[in-house]
């Protein structure tokens, strides 16, 4: 009997082991089944105006930067969040364009800083 669950969890491990391979030979040590991507880029998630000039400057104005935190935390329901952005994003049609793409710099830059600790964590721990 004791050999025969011996043998039974040797080849678990085996099968385990030989199994357990990365779904991306390119990140051999990513531990998951989705593929590693270390990178994000904004273009996949906006689809308006380019913000490759406004760098850090949401962080200069208090009520983009008081809105970012708002809608980035992942308590805030995504309703809540369209809304607030809504509410934020108005005046002429340049004023929007500038609001929201401190808005988009914003959340992008906070939400992907985040994503970026939590797979440094995965690849640390895995």
């Amino acid at each position: 009997m004791k050999v025969a669950a011996a043998a039974l969890g040797a080849a678990l491990i085996y099968i385990r082991a030989s199994g357990a391979q990365a779904a991306d030979p390119r990140h051999p040590d990513w531990p998951c089944h989705q593929l590693e991507v270390p990178n994000l880029s904004v273009a996949a998630f906006w689809t308006g105006p380019s913000i490759d000039g406004v760098g850090d400057a949401w962080r200069n104005d208090q009520a983009v930067s008081d809105l970012v935190l708002k809608i980035s935390a992942r308590r805030t329901p995504l309703d809540d969040a369209e809304k607030a952005a809504a509410a934020f994003i108005t005046g002429t049609a340049a004023e929007k364009a500038n609001k929201a793409k401190l808005v988009i710099a914003g959340v992008f830059t906070t939400l992907n800083g985040e994503r970026t600790q939590v797979v440094s964590g995965i690849k640390r721990f895995a």
